[in-house]
């Protein structure tokens, strides 16, 4: 690894282990999902405790109509807490995603500001719950949200050729999950989230997000398998260690 990437790779370190977040003995499973209709984040949140406008549950106009809620996500631009859009769930969407046979995430999305944004997800697995982490990996493909466009279906796949691995592996990462994360980059390679995501002004909209087992091909399905045997080996290696 370069100089510059030891750096990059620092930096994002740093800022992951902030926000890293103990989990419950949550298990992401097949087609879960969050649709907010209990009036809750449902473990949605943001990693900055000072952020002026947390995730928050709006009762009415979700892809439904009148009486559909949603959660909305705020973010200001410029500097200081609240300038970047993200939202994590360390509950109920940890987990193993390898497992469960899940390959894609699924939800309703709209933007309700002023400028487009292009959202990604983010997987990521700390030691025992806590940071640094220890294995990342995140959408090699923005999703483009484009402002004024009312209600769209979006879909995130997550088998390994859909997803960049800056550290770690994709087995360790999607295997052992402690943190999903939602988050606004154009860029596809960058320091995280926290580092290097650029500051927006920006309200979005989020509504059924579900998990997604979907039959893979023949060829993903031999990639998943490697996936899951290095992982146990890992894990095993940790024991004898």
């Amino acid at each position: 690894m370069s100089r510059g990437s030891q750096r990059l790779f620092a930096t994002l370190v740093a800022g992951m282990s902030v926000l890293a977040v103990a989990r419950a003995d949550a298990q992401v499973v097949a087609n879960q999902r969050d649709d907010f209709e209990g009036g809750t984040t449902m473990g949605w949140h943001v990693g900055d405790p000072t952020h002026p406008a947390p995730p928050t549950v709006i009762a009415t106009d979700g892809p439904a109509g009148a009486g559909d809620a949603y959660l909305r996500l705020t973010s200001f631009g410029s500097g200081g807490p609240g300038s970047r859009l993200s939202a994590l769930n360390t509950t109920r969407w940890a987990g193993n995603y390898i497992a469960a046979g899940v390959t894609q995430i699924e939800m309703d999305l709209i933007n309700l500001g002023q400028n487009d944004v292009s959202l990604r997800l983010l997987f990521g697995a700390f030691p025992d719950g806590q940071g640094p982490p220890t294995d990342l990996a995140w959408s090699a493909d923005a999703f483009f949200l484009r402002a004024g466009a009312g209600w769209v279906h979006a879909v995130f796949p997550i088998l390994p050729g859909a997803m960049i691995v800056p550290l770690g592996t994709y087995a360790g990462a999607l295997g052992g999950a402690d943190e999903l994360r939602l988050f606004h980059n154009p860029a596809p390679v960058f320091a995280g989230p926290e580092n290097s995501s650029p500051p927006i002004a920006a309200v979005v909209g989020v509504d059924n997000i579900r998990a997604v087992a979907v039959v893979p091909e023949p060829a993903t399905v031999a990639l998943l398998a490697t996936g899951v045997l290095g992982l146990a080996a890992a894990r095993r290696r940790t024991r004898r260690a």
